[in-house]
């Protein structure tokens, strides 16, 4: 049973214990997925997440701002099968339920596949849609034959951690390895994509310094682990994190997650291809320069992808190795532009030349130590769809369809600001009324391009209000105004939508209505 993507974006989120403000907080860094832990079936009142009452609560909140939520059912096995089958039937219509999680780690804690079986059957009674997934331990190799042959048929998403850095056994009296390091985490993903006929969400490691783990992962770490899953063919990223990551803790570094952050933007701009991309990367080949300083050609590991829309190759490349890598990207001129050149993306549209070797182009670049990169090619055929609206020529505004952003996310030539009623404007500052309102640029869905802009407004009146750069205007001028926009009720509210546009504090604003 293929997963659930949240509105087409692979599942990139956390997993924390009881943390009701999370989906406020991560919905503004583009994160999209939430698993909050559950300590047993619901009861009246409560003060944490066995409440139902605070469980709905958190399911609103997830919808309003964008944020899908894997929803746990952890030790559902010791429950009785009523209380189970009314707790899904209860969640199962919800619009931010992603899934339904059962087990954390079942083969470390001797939770037996026989009866997650059993819970498996009861959900899939009621809500025969929604997913069940569950995460396994980082135990390498046969473990993993384990797992995939013991507990078949008692989820549909694998989730794997793998949990290296710091890792040095320094507690076990018969050490296994040294310190572990980010390409520990390949023969656990690569195993349980060739085991798993389903979706497989990879668990990076985000803690340490506890658990028997003596750091926490660098921002470079973190960053170099997410994309060699990506390579690897995962569709979701998940954290697991032992204390709130904006409020610190001993398990928590605010340099790596600001950086997790900035990945999960860039995941979200790649979100097309990784969901839907046709897979070529048998035809592009790899191969880095081997020096006492560098990386070899096997630490630096990539995958490509034909772009959705058949105009472009999508290649993402990780240096696995905390030393420098030159590496040669060679692909065949029948299927790349051979005459044009690789766009570095998330790099102000850095680019590397193509020289053509006979039927071959290749490309030289260099990545640091754990370093990452994804280009763009043109391809040598494209036959891509054409403009829902063509742009105007003439036309006034700055990045008028959203394609360029320096900063992954965010498009440039427009600022943002916090729509506010009966706010006090003490020391210049207005309180607004919702501080989780999100404007982020799409490349799931355009009129124009590849891109779209994507207001989210968790409650009435709370939207954001984004100002465009400047536009001069002249006396005794007409100009016209255009837009193409639509609404997207997959959330719970579901009343139309209502876009106002002010030209100026002397003109009244325009409304438009969308339903």
């Amino acid at each position: 049973m293929a997963a659930k993507q949240p509105s087409g974006i692979p599942a990139f989120g956390q997993a924390m214990v009881s943390e009701l403000a999370l989906p406020d907080i991560e919905s503004l860094h583009g994160l999209n997925l939430v698993s909050p832990y559950n300590s047993g079936p619901p009861s009246e009142g409560g003060g944490d997440l066995n409440g139902w009452a605070t469980r709905k609560a958190l399911l609103d909140r997830a919808a309003a701002v964008g944020m899908y939520v894997q929803y746990s059912l952890v030790g559902a096995e010791r429950w009785p099968e009523a209380v189970l089958q009314r707790e899904v039937a209860l969640v199962k219509d919800h619009p931010a339920i992603f899934s339904f999680y059962t087990a954390d780690e079942p083969d470390a804690v001797g939770v037996g596949p026989q009866k997650l079986r059993r819970v498996y059957s009861l959900i899939k009674e009621v809500d025969p849609f929604h997913p069940v997934s569950m995460v396994f331990t980082n135990s390498p190799g046969s473990a993993q034959n384990y797992w995939a042959s013991n507990y078949s048929g008692a989820f549909d998403i694998a989730m794997v951690d793998s949990y290296p850095i710091g890792d040095c056994k320094t507690w076990d009296p018969d050490p296994v390895l040294p310190c572990g390091t980010p390409l520990d985490i390949l023969k656990l993903i690569d195993s349980a994509v060739a085991l798993h006929s389903g979706p497989v969400i990879f668990a990076p490691q985000s803690i340490g310094g506890a658990s028997r783990r003596e750091r926490i992962p660098t921002a470079a770490e973190e960053r170099v682990m997410i994309y060699l899953g990506l390579i690897r063919g995962v569709v979701g990223i998940q954290f697991y994190c032992h204390s709130q990551a904006v409020s610190g803790g001993a398990q928590y570094s605010p340099a790596s997650w600001s950086e997790i952050r900035q990945v999960a933007l860039e995941v979200a701009e790649l979100s097309p291809t990784l969901v839907a991309g046709v897979n070529m990367t048998t035809l592009v080949n790899l191969t880095a320069v081997k020096t006492a300083a560098t990386a070899g050609s096997g630490d630096v590991l990539h995958a490509a992808w034909q772009e959705p829309g058949n105009k472009t190759l999508l290649i993402l490349v990780a240096n696995a190795q905390n030393s420098n890598a030159v590496f040669t990207l060679k692909f065949p001129c029948a299927l790349v532009d051979c005459q044009s050149s690789a766009t570095e993306l998330f790099t102000l549209g850095r680019r590397t030349n193509i020289s053509v070797r006979g039927t071959h182009g290749e490309a030289i670049a260099m990545l640091l130590g754990y370093g990452t990169a994804a280009f763009r090619v043109p391809l040598a055929q494209q036959a891509g769809p054409v403009d829902l609206a063509p742009l105007q020529s003439g036309n006034l505004v700055v990045n008028p369809s959203f394609e360029q952003a320096a900063n992954a996310g965010s498009p440039d030539g427009y600022t943002y600001q916090y729509i506010c009623t009966g706010g006090s404007q003490t020391d210049g500052l207005q309180s607004c009324v919702d501080g989780s309102a999100t404007a982020f640029a799409d490349s799931r869905t355009a009129a124009h391009g590849t891109h779209s802009l994507r207001l989210t407004t968790p409650s009435t009146l709370g939207g954001v209000h984004m100002v465009p750069y400047e536009v001069g205007i002249g006396y005794d001028t007409k100009y016209c105004l255009s837009i193409w926009a639509r609404t997207h009720v997959e959330g719970f509210r579901k009343e139309p939508a209502i876009l106002s546009f002010s030209f100026s504090p002397m003109w009244t604003a325009s409304l438009f209505n969308l339903t």
